[in-house]
């Protein structure tokens, strides 16, 4: 039987200027005015879910959806066997107008007592009051399990070193990285994961093919999660895979059982050489780190410190096609070659 897997936040680490999460539809909401700020510690569990009617995260119990192991969620032990539902979600946007969705989770068949929440797709803005616009209590078929997916890269994507080019996952603590402007950086961890995309998932990776942003640019197909950021070096900014979506040669890649996906965490954020292509290395933002171990967490934060710089601005999707592609420098870069 299928397993599924949800990166579930405990409910203490988000607040809302409403009355509060526990109601079985969100109408309590007043749109447009209320909002929900996520906290700025905020950090996930894996919860495996048993779903035994289809592939979607899901309000109501005739769903088939129970844990597959025994969790605290919310300060709330659930043994194995548990219902889980997606009570209702809700739209928020944050300052610049961006749209993220939120899913709250109930257990046990309990509609009026939320426990944690998922996020939909990109995660939005930490400590920041997000704008509650829109309430659904919605059934069955909506939201698939994966959430956000972190930035990296398909774990055969040739890096630049400095004894030549090799696949990322071969790649070890103290190997010498080539840096796109310049220098060398050392490997300080290498992270190693493995996700099962599914249609509406968002896990599955996004491939720019050879010399789709140029001559060279990629030397060869490069294969990278959505969010992963690639360096613009006329604009001088990082912006995720998924915002070049709209350019020739580059596409999702559908029909995969599973994707391995590789981190590799330098000292400082920097721009390095996949298939030839400036792309960032780990940045130690909001979805990386809350998929994390507490042991990874922990050696990140030793690697990086607690207050890391990027590489260059990281410019997000909306931002990109508002300013960034509108502008000649930019057209001329992503004109075709």
């Amino acid at each position: 039987m299928p397993v599924y897997s949800l990166n579930v936040f405990d409910l203490d680490h988000i607040s809302t200027s409403a009355t509060g999460f526990d109601d079985n539809g969100g109408y309590h909401f007043a749109l447009g005015v209320d909002t929900v700020t996520i906290a700025p510690d905020a950090t996930s569990q894996a919860v495996s879910v048993l779903d035994t009617a289809d592939s979607s995260f899901d309000d109501d119990a005739s769903t088939g959806q129970t844990l597959a192991g025994d969790y605290t969620i919310g300060g709330g032990f659930f043994p194995t066997g548990t219902i889980i539902e997606s009570e209702y979600h809700l739209l928020v946007e944050d300052s610049l107008g961006n749209s993220y969705t939120l899913q709250v989770v109930t257990l046990n068949e309990d509609a009026f007592t939320a426990y944690g929440f998922v996020v939909q797709g990109a995660m939005p803005p930490w400590n920041e009051p997000l704008t509650v616009v829109a309430a659904y209590d919605y059934g069955q078929g909506v939201n698939a399990y994966a959430t956000s997916t972190p930035a990296c890269f398909e774990a055969r994507t040739r890096i630049l070193t400095d004894r030549g080019e090799v696949e990322a996952a071969r790649l070890r603590p103290g190997d010498s990285l080539v840096q796109a402007l310049g220098g060398v950086a050392a490997v300080g961890l290498v992270i190693a994961s493995r996700v099962t995309p599914t249609d509406r998932s968002g896990l599955a990776p996004v491939r720019i093919s050879a010399g789709a942003l140029g001559e060279g640019r990629p030397a060869r197909d490069l294969t990278v999660s959505r969010q992963h950021r690639i360096y613009l070096p006329q604009a001088g900014v990082l912006v995720p895979a998924h915002a070049l979506l709209d350019l020739a040669g580059v596409a999702v890649v559908e029909g995969l059982d599973h994707v391995d996906y590789v981190h590799l965490v330098t000292a400082r954020h920097t721009v390095i050489l996949a298939e030839m292509l400036p792309c960032e290395t780990f940045w130690p933002g909001q979805v990386a780190m809350s998929g994390l171990t507490a042991e990874a967490l922990d050696s990140v934060r030793a690697i990086m410190g607690r207050a890391p710089v990027p590489a260059a601005p990281l410019v997000n999707a909306g931002y990109y096609r508002r300013v960034v592609a509108k502008a000649p420098v930019a057209r001329e870069l992503l004109a075709p070659g």
